[in-house]
């Protein structure tokens, strides 16, 4: 077929509007390049430097206890050769003086029974073990019986419940100041529910604390007093694990550490203490 002159032009300047792929040195077609991800929230150095906690399962050797005193947890730590750690409990009294430096809340035990005030205003969510040990839960609500569970702890506001920040957390009047915060919560592992005592000792508020224990993986929280009486104490032994971000100080063949500020005495201690050590005053 033989082509004019005019239809020549015209073929040549439709294959110069065909766009050429470009190729690679080999010939193939270069990768597509990848979608632009989100940047990962990383939280203050501060603030994670700031926090720690130890979880535990409760055992007949080793069982969980609740003892209405004025001290703060280090110091019980020292006093007590059987507690392992301490953490400070909840809010108390305004004035600070018989009989109003009472715990306010509820802090039941099967061994003691009533450690507080069980106001029942003072009380929006609840920290519980069941008889056997096995159930641990944090709920915004009460049912059933005290004897039915071995420790019932509660007070306000609830943190975290079922892995998300419970809308107590959120309130306005939990945002109005900033302070070192310490709760007990639980989370799960290798399908056991772990009892766990936690402190921030950066100033953070409630909802902000709430969130941190969110991140950490809490599946319940259940917030206990903050600002000075905040302490989380922990006697270092053989298969007690320790914890890096930690100072230590050696006492005699053990260590002990601390977080928060723990600067005011509290009037109600947690900890976890081991049944078969003899109750008698080490020297320090």
């Amino acid at each position: 077929m033989r082509y004019t002159p005019l239809a020549l032009l015209l073929l040549g300047a439709a294959c110069a509007t065909v766009p050429r792929q470009a190729e690679t040195p080999s010939g193939t077609k270069p990768a597509e390049e990848s979608p632009t991800l989100p940047t990962p929230q990383v939280l203050d150095d501060h603030v994670t430097a700031g926090f720690a906690d130890y979880c535990f399962k409760t055992t007949p050797r080793r069982p969980i206890g609740i003892k209405k005193i004025t001290t703060t947890p280090a110091d019980y730590l020292k006093q007590d050769p059987t507690a392992i750690a301490v953490i400070n409990g909840m809010y108390f009294g305004p004035s600070y003086t018989p009989p109003n430096d009472q715990p306010e809340g509820i802090a039941f035990i099967a061994d003691d029974n009533h450690l507080a005030t069980e106001n029942p205003r003072h009380s929006r969510g609840y920290f519980t073990i069941s008889k056997n040990g096995l159930r641990v839960d944090v709920r915004d609500s009460f049912s059933g019986d005290f004897p039915e569970y071995f420790l019932v702890i509660g007070t306000h506001p609830t943190l975290v419940m079922d892995y998300k920040v419970h809308p107590q957390a959120r309130e306005s009047r939990y945002q109005r100041n900033t302070a070192a915060r310490s709760a007990i919560g639980t989370k799960q592992k290798e399908y056991i529910d772990t009892i766990c005592f936690a402190v921030q000792e950066q100033p953070v508020t409630i909802e902000e604390w709430a969130e941190q224990l969110e991140r950490e993986g809490y599946r319940g929280a259940l917030n206990l007093d903050g600002a000075s009486y905040s302490q989380l104490a922990v006697r270092g032994e053989e298969n007690v694990p320790q914890f890096p971000s930690f100072e230590t100080a050696s006492f005699e063949h053990r260590i002990t550490t601390t977080k928060g500020s723990g600067t005011t005495q509290t009037r109600l201690v947690i900890f976890q203490y081991d049944r078969t050590l003899p109750a008698q005053k080490n020297r320090y």
